[in-house]
């Protein structure tokens, strides 16, 4: 548009130049048009997300997998819930594998974590293959963290929300509590 305004107005000055010395004003050759190219012939290749920055730790413990190739902690960004238990614990037993469906229904914006307060670590191991843990299960040699939340029964199960803030507390165990412990974490996870 800019352009074609452009050649007019060199065209009315031209000629009004040529007007004033008598003879025949000049046409300026004709603006060239841009060449657009048929949608078919571009192609498009789809950008890969950028992969999330790595995850601050928020809580002021950390505690080393079973394994010792990860941690049990808060970090920043997801939804925590971290449950105590004990190996001897009928309860956690239960409450376990039913955390487990629950955080794999909600997906990755929810990180679950277990920690067994035994006094030793022997069978913790064999406890989470026993029953299917796939989650990170740490011991809390010492009773350190324990000293900390103060779980007043076992299990005890925390969540955590993405400040790393205590956002719940649930007691003991009851058939269906996952449920409502659903309902928080999605509730976390639309703020």
């Amino acid at each position: 548009m800019a352009e074609a305004r452009g050649a007019i107005a060199l065209a009315l000055t031209l000629a009004a130049g040529a007007a004033c010395e008598g003879r025949p004003p000049e046409v300026p050759p004709a603006p060239i048009a841009p060449v657009v190219l048929p949608a078919a012939s571009v192609s498009a290749r789809p950008v890969a997300p950028a992969a999330p920055p790595p995850r601050r730790r928020l809580s002021s413990w950390s505690l080393t997998t079973l394994d010792g190739r990860g941690a049990c902690q808060v970090e920043e960004g997801v939804v925590t819930i971290v449950a105590i238990f004990a190996t001897w614990c009928e309860p956690c037993k239960k409450e376990l594998p039913a955390l487990q469906a629950m955080a794999k229904r909600l997906g990755p914006e929810v990180a679950l974590v277990g920690v067994s307060v035994d006094d030793e670590e022997d069978g913790v191991a064999d406890f989470a293959k026993t029953y299917g843990l796939g989650f990170p299960i740490c011991w809390d040699k010492g009773h350190a963290l324990a000293e900390k939340l103060k779980p007043s029964t076992m299990p005890t199960t925390y969540v955590f929300g993405r400040t790393g803030a205590k956002e719940h507390e649930h007691d003991g165990y009851h058939l269906g509590e996952e449920r409502a412990i659903e309902g928080e974490i999605r509730a976390l996870l639309a703020r």
